[in-house]
């Protein structure tokens, strides 16, 4: 008779295997390690494949957000955050509030010229009591622990 460990190894990998086909798996295994490589770009196209697969998985649609930002797609990545501050596991929703938060306070645009397309600067307008024609640009660097 099997030890009740492995029997509930079994029955968890069993069940990922109704919940989560193994192609459909290693597609997100292979998107979480792109966006882990930093190489976003490519994470995010994996992410929207995914996606199309399980649009109602929060992770999928949250990493979809934070690769998004990170290449400057940021109309993908509000729209994203949005969605798992609304529909989202409970875990993610405060997080996805905040970047949903932080990315509408931006006035943004893409950086021209020699800089990377995927650079963005943020233009805020001139804090009060300073020289109305003084503006201060910043590039943004977003980043998460997850």
């Amino acid at each position: 008779m099997p030890s009740k460990k492995l029997s509930l190894i079994l029955l968890v990998f069993v069940s990922q295997l109704f919940v989560c086909p193994p192609g459909q798996a290693a597609n997100f295994v292979k998107a979480k390690t792109l966006y882990a490589q930093k190489k976003y770009r490519e994470a995010a196209a994996e992410f929207q494949d995914c996606k199309k697969s399980w649009p109602n998985n929060t992770l999928v649609r949250y990493y979809l957000a934070l690769s998004a930002q990170q290449v400057g797609d940021l109309n993908t990545a509000k729209e994203e955050y949005q969605w798992v501050a609304s529909n989202g596991d409970m875990a993610f929703r405060a997080r996805a509030k905040q970047g949903y938060d932080q990315l509408s306070r931006l006035k943004t645009q893409v950086v021209s010229g020699s800089a990377p397309p995927d650079v963005v600067r943020s233009a805020s307008a001139s804090p009060s009591g300073a020289n109305s024609k003084e503006k201060v640009s910043t590039i943004l660097e977003f980043y998460t622990d997850t």
